[in-house]
């Protein structure tokens, strides 16, 4: 898929996730990492999963980013959050903390100051993705979304779920935008 992509000219930077629904196995997906022909410009590894460290590490050494993502506020509990900081973040460069929030609450992102120096990319699923996203813009940080995130309208319609696989194009994409069309408009105007 990466060879494909890049040989269809995508320019902008290729992200996978290396997650249990990658492989269940924490050393299995160690192995699969070091096997892989082609790299990714950045990789997802998720902090409430075991072995996340190892794998950032792992990913790092072979040349891929990573994006650490951390769920808070939500039904983890701190446990992920105490995994990324227990991590020694030696390419703080190369990282960035993706926190997923449960809920757009400013004390959430407060709370970030004083982590290892990375940036800091707002996260939120369903409901919280629109939220989130309007508090990355009045918080100056960073956003990370797609549109599997976004299954809820700005205006609380739901839409349906996007499948796990990436739309054909003009197929689901098109018809969110007629969904909700104001969305990047309000969120534009919400930051000036």
């Amino acid at each position: 898929m990466l060879e494909a992509l890049r040989g269809a000219g995508v320019g902008v930077p290729l992200s996978v996730s290396a997650s249990i629904g990658t492989e269940p196995d924490p050393a299995g997906r160690l192995e699969r990492v070091r096997s892989w022909m082609v790299l990714p410009d950045r990789a997802v590894v998720h902090f409430a999963e075991p072995g996340a460290g190892e794998l950032a590490e792992v990913l790092l050494a072979r040349g891929v980013a990573v994006d650490a993502m951390v769920p808070l506020g939500g039904p983890a509990g701190p446990e992920p959050l105490a995994r990324f900081l227990a991590w020694p973040v030696r390419d703080p460069g190369r990282v960035r903390l993706a926190a997923e929030l449960a809920t757009a609450d400013p004390a959430l992102v407060a709370g970030l100051r004083g982590l290892p120096p990375v940036a800091v990319l707002l996260y939120g699923r369903d409901a919280a993705a629109w939220p989130v996203l309007r508090l990355a813009a009045r918080c100056g940080t960073g956003t990370r979304t797609g549109a599997g995130t976004c299954c809820t309208c700005r205006t609380g319609g739901r839409r349906g779920r996007t499948p796990n696989w990436w739309p054909r194009p003009g197929n689901w994409l098109r018809r969110g935008r007629r969904a909700d069309p104001a969305s990047s408009r309000t969120i534009r105007r919400d930051r000036a």
